[in-house]
């Protein structure tokens, strides 16, 4: 294999979701319909803003952000309904009627950063001339929620990002909605996703470079299951950001499932990326935290050889060859992959889903010999210094090189005079800089 490592294969997901409205978006829509009626005679007054020139404008800067597997699904249906519950006690969470857009108005877009199955995402700034500070915010249209019912993964990913404190998880900054968007702000990680980085590291570097996003990804994981009881289910290097200092940001929770910890639960469903399938979801037989162990095996190797071990046939979906590959755990390890580094990865992509290293405990995983010289804590503290850095700061150069300077302009959105939908709790005005 050459120094450089080609791009990977497209992802071929197979159908988007049904269109079909589900319980929990029935139900606040019927509880909320008449609390919105109220609003639209000044809505209307104030915001009737026109989206011609929104086409003409935009940037799109989805070069940086690399999208080879971008078609995602979730028909889940979990056996043990608990997705839409909420913390009763959790004061952040604010409940509104809906608003002007005076929050919308809040806000300068910048440029188009990424772009996913449905929605956007964009670079902004307070609109304050004394405001330097940017943000990444994130579009969803209202419309898509409903379609695909996809209201309870709405509010998972809000509020994960609003509770999560963590150094290597994103964090929520704002959120707020419009009669046919939601928005979310959070922190902007200036270095993008970890995937085009994988397309230029040398040799040398891409083992130390894998073992620590490797470390910090578990670190992340580990507590995703533990102190918020949530399975990711989305792991891939185009969701790992990848700081300044070269550390890295777990985001996109759209596709995260809430468990019982004191449940032997099992979710149905073959949402996520197809290459990171576990075999107990392909085999349709139910699934749970286990499937991010198996998602670390297949991101290490991703890591290491710049592509997943099982890639499906493009455009045919599911296929019974696809599906053998992975139940029967075939997978052809690199002659330049190291002892240590194939031992892990092979212990982690065990088809029973106990018997992958990790499952039972995360210490399992951390005093493996690939991770042999990790200082943990000196980790979890950013303290160390992270051999991803060089590769940042050249392509934040390079960036900054371009001479590419876009002006903050306003966010345009056409008003909608009949609310299809407002998220009771979604709105959270945090302090912006």
């Amino acid at each position: 294999m050459g120094q450089a490592i080609g791009k990977m294969q497209q992802n071929c997901c197979g159908s988007q979701p049904q269109p079909q409205k589900n319980q929990e978006t029935q139900d606040l829509l019927k509880n909320q319909k008449n609390n919105n009626v109220n609003n639209d005679k000044n809505k209307a007054k104030n915001n009737n803003v026109q989206q011609g020139s929104k086409q003409g404008n935009q940037i799109n800067n989805s070069n940086n952000i690399i999208n080879k597997k971008d078609e995602q699904v979730d028909d889940d249906q979990s056996l043990n309904q608990s997705d839409s519950q909420k913390d009763p006690n959790d004061s952040e969470q604010q409940l509104e009627e809906p608003k002007k857009l005076d929050d919308l108005q809040g806000f300068l877009k910048i440029k188009q950063i990424g772009q996913g199955a449905f929605g956007k995402v964009y670079t902004v700034k307070k609109n304050d001339p004394n405001s330097k500070k940017i943000y990444a915010m994130k579009i969803m249209r209202k419309t898509d929620i409903l379609k695909y019912g996809l209201l309870a993964y709405v509010q998972t990913e809000k509020e994960t990002l609003l509770k999560n404190s963590h150094k290597f998880i994103v964090n929520l900054n704002y959120s707020f909605q419009t009669n046919s968007k939601v928005y979310l702000v959070m922190e902007y990680i200036e270095g993008g996703s970890l995937y085009p980085y994988l397309q230029n590291l040398s040799r040398k570097d891409r083992e130390p470079i894998a073992r620590f996003v490797m470390a910090q990804l578990i670190v992340a994981i580990e507590v995703l299951h533990k102190q918020y009881h949530l399975i990711y289910r989305d792991l891939k290097p185009e969701n790992i950001l990848v700081t300044e200092d070269g550390n890295i940001k777990v985001t996109d929770f759209g596709l995260s499932k809430k468990f019982d910890p004191n449940s032997n639960e099992k979710f149905k469903g073959t949402g996520g990326t197809q290459e990171y399938f576990a075999p107990e979801v392909v085999l349709n037989q139910g699934w749970d935290r286990c499937v991010d162990i198996w998602g670390m095996g297949i991101f290490l190797y991703e890591m290491l050889a710049g592509q997943c071990p099982f890639i499906p046939e493009k455009r045919k979906g599911l296929t019974q060859n696809f599906i053998d590959k992975i139940v029967k755990v075939q997978v052809q390890y690199p002659a330049f992959f190291s002892k240590d580094a194939i031992d892990l990865i092979s212990k982690i992509l065990q088809k029973e889903p106990m018997d992958r290293l990790g499952a039972k405990n995360f210490e399992d995983l951390k005093t493996h010999k690939f991770f042999q010289g990790i200082d943990w804590k000196q980790l979890e503290e950013c303290q160390l210094v992270s051999p991803l850095k060089k590769y940042v700061q050249k392509r934040l150069e390079v960036q900054n090189k371009s001479g590419i300077h876009l002006p903050a302009r306003p966010i345009l959105e056409t008003y909608i005079n009949d609310p299809q939908l407002q998220i009771q709790g979604f709105t959270y005005r945090g302090k912006l800089e």
